[in-house]
């Protein structure tokens, strides 16, 4: 009888001890077990209980967290609706990283009927805050005119906003932008820069357009060697036209010394990718 009525006082205590605990104190124990910090072990199912008694009481960061942990199927059965749900709940309250993942939802119809016009809602919402990747996913979705008219102007903000955060992919479409005048005037200089900003992070494609403006000599004196250095980037990256561009530059000897083995070598590579140029330029020369 005795113990059962410590048992009860133990419980009762336990009770009053989470009743008193705040929305962000419930929300540390659920990032605890979450990250299996401060001493405790790693468990996904005692950090979600914690996160949602937080997300309950209005906390945005559990809110979130509950999300990704049913977005993502950490320990429970992955839950899109569910992801739904408490994305939403954070993305109204203004919570930036909610708002994104919430769009990427609508975007890619992934727990509701695929729905641009809510996935530009929530990117622009995370945009206007500067998340970067929500500023290039709405650069595309005007890009490419998805829940929305075409508006390459529209484009062009989003991507130079999300470019000046370093994102090299918006730096490589914002420079295609000037390269070819899609919604401003063409402007090869812009397109270098931006082409460069991202060939210095690896952007493959980049690397390979930079290469051919020095190679050609656009918006820049004709550079042979620093058609070979981003030539040669993009061709290690398995980048079939730079293998072929630069195997032609090893063949003649433009801004190197003529090279036939390296040509070859060149060739083959993009040849066994399924470069057809390639492949006729080997047949060519009797290989």
């Amino acid at each position: 009888m005795l113990s059962k009525y410590i048992l009860y006082v133990f419980l009762a205590f336990s009770l009053m001890a989470h009743a008193e605990m705040s929305p962000e104190e419930m929300y540390q124990k659920g990032l605890n077990y979450h990250d299996g910090i401060n001493g405790v072990t790693k468990d996904y199912n005692l950090a979600l209980e914690w996160y949602l008694k937080a997300a309950k009481l209005g906390h945005a960061q559990s809110q979130f967290n509950a999300a990704i942990i049913f977005d993502e199927g950490e320990g429970v059965a992955e839950d899109d609706k569910a992801a739904i749900y408490w994305y939403t709940q954070a993305a109204e309250q203004g919570y930036a990283d909610a708002q994104f993942n919430l769009a990427v939802m609508y975007d890619e119809g992934e727990g509701t009927p695929e729905d641009n016009k809510a996935a530009i809602m929530w990117y622009t919402k995370a945009a206007e805050q500067g998340d970067s990747d929500a500023q290039y996913n709405l650069g595309i979705m005007y890009d490419q005119g998805e829940g929305t008219p075409e508006d390459n102007k529209a484009a062009i903000k989003w991507y130079t906003a999300s470019a000046e955060q370093g994102d090299s992919d918006a730096q490589y479409n914002l420079a295609i932008m000037y390269d070819e005048g899609e919604g401003t005037p063409e402007d090869n200089k812009a397109a270098i820069m931006w082409y460069t900003k991202a060939a210095e992070q690896g952007h493959g494609d980049a690397q390979y357009n930079l290469a051919i403006m020095y190679d050609e000599g656009e918006g820049t004196p004709e550079d042979n060697q620093a058609a070979i250095k981003w030539y040669t980037m993009a061709a290690a990256q398995g980048h079939t036209d730079a293998q072929y561009n630069l195997a032609i530059m090893y063949e003649d000897g433009e801004g190197v010394a003529k090279n036939q083995g390296m040509a070859i070598k060149l060739y083959q590579a993009a040849a066994e990718q399924g470069h057809t140029e390639s492949r006729q330029r080997l047949r060519y020369l009797g290989l």
